[in-house]
Parts: structure tokens; sequence; C-alpha cells
């Protein structure tokens, strides 16, 4: 500890480590709730329809120009 205070670099190891430190915190509440299986493939469908449709419309999209 006393080599940061000699080199000025207390308060940036002490800033870091609180940064570092509540950001694992915050995390915490996101990697105990995981999303089920059922929630993650009705997802998967619904961005799959989105993107299907946008490839549907790009042609129309292009001719109109």
């Amino acid at each position: 500890m006393a080599a940061n205070h000699i080199f000025g670099l207390g308060d940036v190891v002490a800033t870091t480590a609180t940064v570092v430190a509540i950001l694992a915190v915050a995390a915490m509440p996101l990697h105990a709730r995981q999303p089920s299986t059922v929630q993650l493939n009705a997802d998967a469908q619904n961005l799959f329809k989105i993107i299907s449709s946008d490839k549907l419309k790009i042609p129309d999209i292009l001719q109109n120009r």
C-alpha cells in the first residue's frame, strides 16, 4: 500500500477497486435470473419473424427508390 502512495497511485487504485466492486455487485442479479428455455425459444422465433419480414420488404423498398 505504501508503494501506491509513493508513486501517487493511491487514489487511482482505490477508485478502480470501488468501480470493480460496484460492477460485480450490480452484475449478480443479472446472472442469478436466467430466462427459461421456453422464453428464449419464443424470443428467437419472434426475432426470426422480424428478420424474415424485413428481408421480404427489401426488394420492394429498392424498387420504389
